[in-house]
């Protein structure tokens, strides 16, 4: 959650309609491309990806060998992905899709590290497209993935009673009982999201918590 919490003001919450993004956004760019630079806000959210991969799992041969033994952080980018690409439109995440999961040479041979980055989209190009085609709101998965990270974020140890935690997981726990009772249809990416929430985290222990 703390890598989600440094990307949050860099890109989701302040890229306005023109594409325009915070300075700090470069730093992401200047890691992915040998150019340094980002073109538009698709070359943005898949610098941005790329660093919170990298960040969790590496960025060599062992990667995919932590996403498997790490479902929980995989998923999490995953719905931290999908929501800010369609931030801008529903069709952005087939966009970034062709643009940047099913490459032309051209675009490949703009990155950096090209050995990397094929180990990255490898399990993105597995499960983009069913988890966009799979779960039919995902703003609601992201605003409960949202207030699960603030909760661990917002731990303060020198809050004996843990009000603002305690806060932050009661509200947590309203969201996913509301994801949990709209899944009529038993979606398997939705169950899928849903158990790793409920591996991180029991909401059912504060509902009952004045």
């Amino acid at each position: 959650c703390r890598g989600f919490k440094s990307v949050w003001p860099d890109l989701s919450g302040s890229v306005g309609e023109d594409g325009n993004s915070p300075s700090s956004i470069n730093d992401y760019c200047e890691t992915l491309f040998k150019n340094n630079n980002c073109d538009d806000y698709i070359d943005k959210v898949n610098a941005v990806s790329f660093w919170l991969f990298v960040q969790n799992f590496g960025d060599d041969s062992s990667l995919t060998k932590n996403i498997d033994s790490n479902t929980n952080i995989f998923h999490y980018i995953m719905i931290w992905l999908i929501y800010t690409l369609k931030l801008k439109s529903d069709d952005k995440v087939m966009e970034f899709y062709n643009k940047c999961i099913n490459p032309t040479r051209e675009y490949t041979n703009s990155i950096k590290d090209t050995n990397g980055y094929n180990i990255y989209k490898d399990p993105i190009d597995n499960k983009l497209k069913l988890m966009n085609e799979g779960i039919n709101d995902i703003s609601k998965f992201y605003d409960a993935f949202k207030s699960l990270c603030n909760m661990y974020n917002g731990f303060n140890p020198d809050d004996s009673g843990c009000t603002e935690n305690l806060n932050d997981a009661k509200k947590f726990a309203e969201k996913y009982e509301i994801l949990l009772n709209n899944n009529n249809n038993n979606d398997t990416d939705t169950e899928d999201s849903l158990s790793v929430y409920i591996k991180q985290h029991d909401p059912t222990q504060f509902t009952n918590q004045k």
